[in-house]
């Protein structure tokens, strides 16, 4: 005989970086946290979840996780906690328009983290 079994992943509801805002100087780093949770009352973490990393102006702040997918830059898992840390570090003085940092994780997209760059 034979059976067949689908496979369901927890949907993503919540994608937060925090802080949702940070000060770095320009040629320093500093940590954001990416939270990937579920539904569940508190959220479940959700481990094993792809996400992508972006900031709006690459030009003043790059924005990347710590451990990115081996030829994928911008993209990394969730670790057990349902985290990701993301590294910013500071090019250009932002000036009057802060640049931003996101994130996608399958689908489901995360605030936006402001970052003043001195």
């Amino acid at each position: 005989g034979s059976a067949s079994l689908t496979v369901t992943l927890i949907p993503i509801v919540s994608v937060v970086i925090s802080p949702s805002s940070e000060t770095v100087t320009v040629g320093a780093s500093k940590s954001l946290m990416l939270d990937v949770r579920s539904a569940a009352v508190g959220g479940i973490a959700l481990a094993g979840r792809r996400c992508t990393i972006t900031t709006d102006d690459p030009n003043k702040l790059t924005a990347v996780p710590t451990t990115p997918i081996p030829g994928f830059p911008q993209d990394a898992l969730t670790n057990a906690s349902g985290q990701i840390t993301i590294t910013i570090t500071g090019l250009q003085p932002s000036g009057s328009a802060d640049p931003t940092v996101t994130a996608s994780c399958e689908g489901v997209a995360s605030n936006k983290a402001s970052v003043v760059v001195q």
